[in-house]
């Protein structure tokens, strides 16, 4: 009876028994990558390593990952953020709105990869990595205590940095670029730069600096201060969030871009809560995750009333990739729902994972102002 039930359970699952043997783990490691990476995008097949024991996992013994409090990347590394870095700040929030699932949501649960982010490098050999793509060169700065690291170049007359570089080993790796040496006028820029160009350009600087794309998956704009030419990691077709981003001021020359610097860990498949069972989350401690920027830019004609009895209803959702980061500040990608109002637009990202695989932090009291009181 037992085997047959075991039986079930495998087929279910489509899992098939193995005895975990040395031969086996490590025919399964070379194999791994052309099993499992079949529908990740080429932006992100370059900077993926696999790991094949944690794959087909539904429910983990313990807890794979403990998260933080809150975000632990140094505020300046967020302060050219993508949605997902962004929204990482606020990933512990509880919205003061009471949230429905509309029937349109779905009740079956669904399965998703969970990806630890493992930073490529330290902050010194980034930033000179980064340099060198960019043909940028100056003074070096490093901050042992924070693994960050700064590179200047050109200064004004007072000694104040121009241009430079900044690099962390923490978090994502992310790095920044900014150029501010060129005066900038009340006219419209024309940046002498083709699209076709800053495609070109953008390719090569990319994939120096860690993320191998396709002048196709660069997306150019262009604006009244310049051209931007952006392009964003993609695993098995879902954005990650991760965003790397060059522009190109009136002058034809490079004064901003942004990156990181990181390879993905793929460790396992896991089951998910339901879309419908997830909307809850909204209203819980713990469970917010970073999403790609894409679903911030819902627009509404509606506005609603926190201060009515009125409940928001959740009526569609999408499986996505989320950025959370754990107690030592690595960060991880982990299956998460984009969740929108037909109404009012997106209203925010949770963690879809079945609870006991992540082990939520405990919440944390907020201290009173003066003059009020705590009720706890």
């Amino acid at each position: 009876m037992e085997d047959k039930n075991l039986d079930r359970l495998n087929k279910a699952t489509q899992i098939q028994p193995h005895e975990l043997s040395d031969a086996i783990i490590t025919d399964a490691t070379a194999k791994a990558p052309a099993r499992n990476w079949a529908a990740i995008s080429s932006v992100a097949a370059a900077a993926v390593l696999v790991t094949a024991l944690g794959v087909g996992q539904l429910t983990p013994k313990a807890p794979l990952i403990q998260l933080s409090a809150g975000t632990t990347q140094p505020e300046s590394s967020l302060k050219m953020g993508t949605g997902a870095e962004g929204a990482t700040k606020d990933m512990m929030m509880r919205a003061p709105i009471e949230y429905k699932a509309s029937n349109a949501l779905s009740s079956n649960g669904t399965n998703g990869h969970v990806y630890e982010l493992k930073v490529v490098g330290d902050a010194k050999s980034i930033a000179r990595t980064v340099a060198k793509a960019l043909n940028f060169s100056g003074t070096e700065k490093y901050e042992s205590e924070w693994d960050s690291a700064t590179i200047e170049g050109k200064k004004d007359a007072s000694g104040y940095p121009l241009e430079s570089l900044y690099a962390t080993g923490k978090g994502t790796g992310n790095w920044s670029y900014w150029n501010g040496s060129n005066v900038y006028s009340d006219e419209k820029i024309v940046v002498p730069v083709t699209d076709a160009q800053a495609r070109a350009q953008a390719v090569d600087i990319f994939k120096a600096t860690g993320l191998t794309v396709s002048t196709s998956d660069v997306k150019v704009t262009r604006d009244d201060f310049g051209l931007s030419a952006t392009a964003d990691m993609t695993i098995n077709e879902m954005s990650s969030g991760l965003v790397w981003s060059i522009h190109w001021n009136g002058e034809g020359e490079i004064d901003s871009a942004w990156g990181h610097s990181v390879e993905l860990v793929d460790r396992g498949e896991f089951g998910n809560v339901s879309p419908a069972s997830a909307v809850e989350r909204l209203s819980k401690y713990g469970y917010w995750a970073g999403v790609s920027d894409s679903f911030y830019t819902q627009v509404t004609n509606k506005v609603f009333s926190y201060d009515s009895a009125e409940v928001m209803v959740v009526t569609d959702s999408k499986l996505t990739n989320g950025l959370v980061f754990d107690a030592k500040g690595n960060a991880w990608l982990v299956p998460s729902y984009a969740l929108s109002s037909a109404d009012y637009g997106f209203q925010g990202s949770v963690i879809a994972l079945n609870d006991g695989i992540i082990e939520l932090p405990k919440e944390q009291e907020i201290m009173p102002m003066d003059s009020e009181v705590s009720t706890r």
